[in-house]
């Protein structure tokens, strides 16, 4: 199945980057103190040597200054005599709390826990969950008979039941750390995945991957604590691994159309994935391109929709799918 002409699928370069997660938990850490100014209130739990959070400080101040400093500020509210929230997600993945783990393991903790609770906040499906719904909650030491345990252990099952598109990043990190908890890696990490192109040919033969294959294919790959890099061959390179190259130093034109099918494939999973007879079942669906022919050289427009064509039935999406492709173009070239 060819995603574009002229290449075909090499191999995946995966970085260990646990930056985003800091970031998350700095935007976190900076709605905990509007949060707190707006309210006046100090009747939740705080962890010691955090900044003053009092309604009279007008001025934010991040609460750690480097990653390191939050991962083990993080360690040390999981870590802690007195249960936290954190602590409760964390063991209701049923993972293992133990301070000599390494740290990229701690970081994947501190990925399901920002995760959980994101999902509690932002998906309809998990309205009922709302009130747990903040990532810096986090933080905060459970009282006796606190409702919120319950909570937070009922929207853990439903995240393990749910089997969808938003609940995929979760278990790609469980799927992870299954296999690999007690590895230690940092951030030199590079993690270099070749695939078999004899394997991945489809001819007469072959059974194409159906959908739900797709979806568990998914599954497996790393979480998104790693980043990744997409690694395509040229058809016509002479040696096994001569003339590689990056998705990321295509041309504008050769990387907006594998983005442009990937997306569609994308979408298409995720549609899938809603199984609940409570949730809408989309089955029909419609693809509006607006100038369509923008990034791409005539050559590449002339031959782009049925390239797409081919695509959408080489995946046999149109098989649990109906498309309409509505485009909008200026191009003689994308209607000929």
């Amino acid at each position: 199945i060819k995603i574009i002409d002229g290449y075909h699928l090499y191999g995946m370069n995966s970085k260990y980057r646990p930056d985003h997660v800091y970031d998350a938990y700095l935007k976190a850490d900076k709605k905990w103190f509007e949060w707190n100014r707006r309210n006046s209130l100090s009747a939740l739990s705080f962890t010691e040597g955090k900044n003053d959070y009092s309604a009279n400080s007008g001025i934010y101040k991040p609460s750690w200054k480097s990653k390191e400093e939050f991962l083990a500020d993080f360690k040390k509210i999981v870590l802690a005599e007195k249960e936290t929230w954190a602590r409760h997600i964390i063991e209701t993945y049923n993972q293992p709390i133990d301070g000599n783990l390494p740290d990229s393991t701690w970081w994947m903790y501190a990925y399901l826990v920002k995760k959980t609770l994101s999902i509690a906040g932002t998906y309809p499906s998990f309205k009922n969950f709302r009130q747990v719904g903040q990532i810096y909650f986090y933080q905060i030491e459970f009282d006796e008979k606190d409702p919120n345990k319950d909570v937070l252990t009922r929207l853990i099952r439903q995240i393990r039941i749910e089997d969808s598109h938003i609940t995929l990043k979760i278990e790609q990190t469980l799927n992870y750390l299954k296999k690999h908890r007690n590895e230690d890696i940092d951030e030199n990490f590079k993690l270099s995945q070749i695939i078999d192109v004899e394997k991945l040919d489809l001819n007469e033969n072959v059974e194409i991957p159906s959908l739900s294959d797709l979806n568990e294919m998914q599954k497996t790959l790393l979480p998104p604590i790693f980043k990744t890099e997409i690694a395509f061959q040229r058809d016509n390179a002479k040696e096994k691994d001569s003339d590689i190259v990056l998705l990321g130093n295509m041309s504008s034109g050769e990387r907006q159309q594998i983005f442009t099918f990937t997306t569609i494939v994308y979408h298409v999973l995720n549609l899938l994935s809603i199984k609940y007879a409570d949730r809408n079942q989309y089955r029909n669906v419609t693809v509006v391109f607006d100038e369509l022919e923008i990034c791409f050289h005539p050559e590449f427009q002339r031959g782009l929709i049925s390239n797409l064509i081919t695509f959408i039935e080489g995946l046999g999406l149109n098989n649990a799918f109906s498309f309409n492709i509505i485009l909008a173009t200026h191009s003689p070239f994308v209607l000929s």
